[in-house]
């Protein structure tokens, strides 16, 4: 498909830290490699220093993550309302449009895929590319199989509603546009649940998460790192254990060293107050504070030998993990929630880690106590896990998947 142009459209660009930086850049360095036209478009606020790094156009009004305007009857309802209107004007601007053209949403929500779904509608079929939405947030629905039939708990609207909204966007997908819109989600729970909830396929994708730099093994020779990175928002990511670990890992472990980073200045302020007097206390302890370029973070990454990630084991249920998954593709041993999507992903990727079970920070200090005493164990099965991650993830397999979906409709010549 030699005439194919790639729009990489993502509302939630706005600065270099974090999943959707990294992800845009390593999509940009694929496509560049294959010669493949490429624009970025980002959140309307996108700060100078990516626009100048990847060429990215401020583009889309509706920040990703602007959820609700707080009002207590409608709050969420007005935000997908209004999201989902920016996201259809906004893409009206794309005015040369080809359905050779691929326009592929990395993170969507419910906003997105209703304003792409209007859209679509909008364009006559000579001026419709082949959009492809991935899914960032998996609505918390139970969902099982009884007599062969699909069984599925409906959720609470109230306390969830991205449920409702998604199933009331698929219901608007008609004929006309059907074949031009692809769905996806890169872990085998989300497309379960999403399929169920759209009442529309959903295909599985390739992580975009790739190695930072050649693959290591990690060795027990010197002193570990054990780090905490990424994005701190809250009680999900479970930062109010991140004192009593500290201590407790020091403790055990008198020679090993904790890497804190916080991307975005958002820990808790009371535990951030702590952390700083930590590590200002004790070298062992280093807290980032703020965002780090690719080559900053890549370096980071490769100083780490063990992640911890303290989330909550419910707001992780059905969720994914970018700072996981690249542990899981740079080797990096990991300790992690039971019965959460990112224990079905050290299972998947080789048992390279150990998932914790309630009872936190106790249950944590112990998975991770377990980790660092059979360490060369689970650095071996890292390691594996990082080769098979890289045979089916990363940004090469993800842009292979996005062109077969394309070739699909319009087969090569």
């Amino acid at each position: 498909m030699s005439d194919t142009r790639f729009i990489y459209a993502d509302p939630g660009l706005h600065g270099q830290a974090g999943h959707h930086f990294n992800a845009a850049a390593s999509m940009l360095d694929e496509l560049n490699r294959r010669g493949i036209p490429a624009r970025i478009l980002a959140f309307a606020e996108v700060d100078q220093a990516l626009r100048n790094t990847l060429g990215a156009s401020p583009f889309f009004r509706h920040n990703l993550y602007w959820l609700t305007d707080q009002d207590p009857l409608c709050g969420p309802a007005f935000a997908f309302h209004t999201g989902a209107q920016a996201m259809r004007e906004d893409l009206h601007r794309l005015t040369d449009l080809k359905p050779t053209d691929i326009v592929f949403v990395p993170w969507a929500l419910p906003a997105q895929l209703w304003g792409i779904v209007q859209w679509l509608g909008d364009l006559p079929p000579e001026r419709q590319p082949l959009t492809i939405l991935n899914f960032l947030h998996v609505p918390e629905v139970m969902i099982e199989w009884r007599d062969n039939k699909l069984s599925m708990g409906v959720p609470d609207y109230r306390i969830e509603p991205s449920a409702m909204f998604l199933r009331f966007s698929a219901k608007h997908v008609r004929s006309a546009f059907a074949h031009r819109i692809r769905l996806g989600c890169t872990f085998s729970e989300g497309v379960a649940v999403l399929t169920a909830v759209l009442g529309l396929p959903v295909r599985p994708l390739p992580a975009p998460q790739n190695a930072a730099g050649s693959i290591r093994r990690r060795s027990a020779a010197g002193p570990l790192t054990i780090g905490m990175i990424g994005h701190q928002r809250g009680y999900a990511k479970g930062v109010q254990h991140m004192p009593e670990l500290v201590r407790g890992i020091l403790q055990s472990a008198p020679t090993a060293r904790v890497l804190i980073q916080d991307c975005s200045n958002d820990l808790l302020p009371e535990v951030a107050a702590v952390l700083v007097r930590m590590s200002n206390a004790d070298k062992r302890i280093s807290l980032i504070r703020g965002p780090l370029d690719a080559a900053q973070w890549a370096s980071m990454l490769n100083g780490i030998d063990l992640l911890i990630c303290p989330y909550s084991q419910t707001d992780y249920r059905l969720s994914s993990s970018g700072v996981h998954n690249e542990a899981i593709a740079n080797a990096i041993p990991s300790v992690v929630p039971s019965e959460t999507t990112l224990a079905g992903m050290v299972k998947t990727f080789g048992d390279c880690g150990v998932a914790f079970g309630p009872g936190e920070p106790a249950s944590i200090l112990d998975a991770t106590r377990h980790v660092l005493a059979n360490f060369e164990r689970y650095a071996a099965a890292a390691y594996d896990g990082a080769m098979h991650w890289d045979s089916v993830n990363g940004p090469r397999r993800l842009l292979d998947a996005l062109l077969h979906e394309a070739q699909q409709i319009h087969p090569p010549g």
